[in-house]
């Protein structure tokens, strides 16, 4: 599901600002059962459905102001 036809990583974009999240940066990954930490290049399987992505800093910005 995390490459596409040509086996290269499907772009990843953060919910809050929009822009691509790369394949090594720390992504926060939010779905119906759980929150974690992670990255594109530990888990090459993502984006999985029915998960919203967001960069660490964007993340930790939305917990602080409450929107989360």
């Amino acid at each position: 599901m995390g490459r596409g036809l040509d086996g290269r990583f499907k772009a990843v974009r953060c919910e809050h600002c929009g822009d691509v999240i790369g394949v090594y940066e720390p992504l926060v990954a939010r779905s119906d059962e759980s929150v974690r930490e992670t990255s594109r290049a530990a888990e090459p399987e993502l984006p999985l459905p029915h998960s919203q992505y967001y960069h660490r800093a964007c993340f930790a910005a939305l917990k602080h102001r409450g929107e989360l």
